[in-house]
């Protein structure tokens, strides 16, 4: 999947304006049986316990690496990442405008929505959901 400059402009903030983001945020993934990783801008999955709040996400926004360079070019010098469970990144790139706990914010809820819900209609199995946005 191509990710076009205006296509992360739009999505970004619109996941953003969402929800707010606290240090009191007492539900973790770990509660509703999340199925994704922690990624280190190389494919690498480097944690996989996930954070109860924001404050416990230090160090998943990195500098946007090398390998997107044209990303840093269009002026978007963050990136973070969600690893699929096929091991593919799910890339999140910010914008010098763009602090790091709202990126911390949009990885959550990505990785919330993207979590499984046993016994759900829809949601039992969101893998393959994953699997495509990490392609």
């Amino acid at each position: 999947m191509k990710i076009t400059r205006s296509a992360v402009h739009f999505v970004l903030p619109f996941v953003l304006g969402a929800s707010g983001c606290t240090n009191d945020d007492a539900k973790s993934d770990a509660d509703t049986g999340a199925s994704v990783g922690v990624g280190d801008g190389t494919g690498e999955v480097v944690a996989a316990d996930p954070a109860l709040s924001c404050a416990e996400d230090a160090g998943v926004v990195i500098e946007t690496p090398e390998a997107y360079s044209a990303y840093s070019e269009w002026g978007f010098d963050r990136y973070a990442e969600v690893v699929a469970p096929n091991g593919g990144a799910i890339k999140i790139f910010a914008a010098t405008d763009v602090t790091d706990e709202m990126v911390m914010r949009a990885r959550n809820v990505l990785r919330f929505f993207l979590t499984d819900v046993p016994g759900s209609t829809y949601g039992a199995d969101k893998s393959e959901v994953a699997n495509k946005m990490a392609s």
